[in-house]
């Protein structure tokens, strides 16, 4: 009786363990990807100035250019806003992707494994076509970039202002990332 009081505890305090790491290991996952995210966000943001900026010396040369007699072609500032619009697109892909891209602990990734996949998606935001650019040496790694793309369907519709009918995005997928 003693004996099965004793393993009893030892079960408990073992199954204590493994819900702890199991926790820690969450909260640890959880970080990266905000870390990850508030990484692509200030790189979008910096992105979004550096454009902004372009744009603005663009219409004043057309202004200039218009001022001094020049034709000019009057959408310096259309292309800014496509670009944008497919910016944001792209983040907005990105993100939902990410939502599902989670690798089980049963291994330790390396951070070198990646593979590169190009999908197709209709303007809906239905994937049509997912086809490996290059497939990583870990089979397991490969399944789950299959999987995490079939969780992440369908992907957001295009916005307003981007008039493909489909279009092609290129990802590539490490442990805790995709870019």
């Amino acid at each position: 009786m003693l004996r099965e009081k004793l393993l009893a505890e030892n079960n408990e305090k073992r199954a204590k363990d493994i819900a702890e790491k199991a926790t820690a290991d969450a909260e640890k996952k959880a970080k990266s990807a905000v870390d990850s995210l508030r990484q692509a966000l200030m790189a979008g943001q910096q992105l979004a100035a550096e454009k902004a900026a372009a744009g603005k010396a663009a219409a004043e040369a057309a202004a200039s250019a218009n001022q001094a007699g020049g034709s000019g072609n009057g959408g310096g500032s259309g292309g800014i806003t496509v670009d944008e619009n497919l910016r944001r697109y792209l983040m907005a892909v990105n993100n939902q992707i990410t939502e599902h891209w989670l690798l089980p602990d049963m291994q330790n990734w390396k951070d070198n494994v990646e593979a590169i996949v190009i999908i197709r998606v209709r303007r809906d935001g239905v994937v049509l076509d997912s086809t490996f650019k290059k497939k990583s040496d870990n089979v397991f790694f490969n399944q789950f970039v299959e999987k995490t793309l079939k969780l992440s369907s369908p992907l957001p519709p295009f916005p307003i202002g981007i008039n493909q009918s489909e279009m092609e995005i290129g990802l590539k997928f490490r442990p805790g990332k995709v870019f």
